[in-house]
């Protein structure tokens, strides 16, 4: 089975060999307003339209997980994945 283990997780009883490590990161076009910024907040991004996958899923919950603890609202735009191809 090839699956994510959250990292609140106990996996102590779990026999697993790690695949690999995700880095999460923000992607933007070329020309960007804000690629020139090196001091950028989640505040400023939050200002942003974003194009995420759909709610249900690991990485998205972490993403709006973020914007709640700082008491932010991102304007997203949900995107299946799966219907880009």
């Amino acid at each position: 089975m090839i699956a994510r283990i959250p990292e609140h997780e106990d996996d102590s009883d779990l026999l697993y060999d790690d695949l690999s490590e995700e880095k999460e990161c923000v992607v933007a076009r070329n020309g960007h307003p804000l690629l020139s910024r090196r001091d950028l907040t989640l505040k400023d991004l939050s200002k942003e339209g974003w194009i995420l996958t759909s709610r249900v899923g690991i990485l998205r919950n972490r993403v709006d997980t973020m914007f709640v603890q700082q008491v932010l609202i991102a304007h997203p735009m949900s995107l299946n994945p799966h219907r880009c191809r």
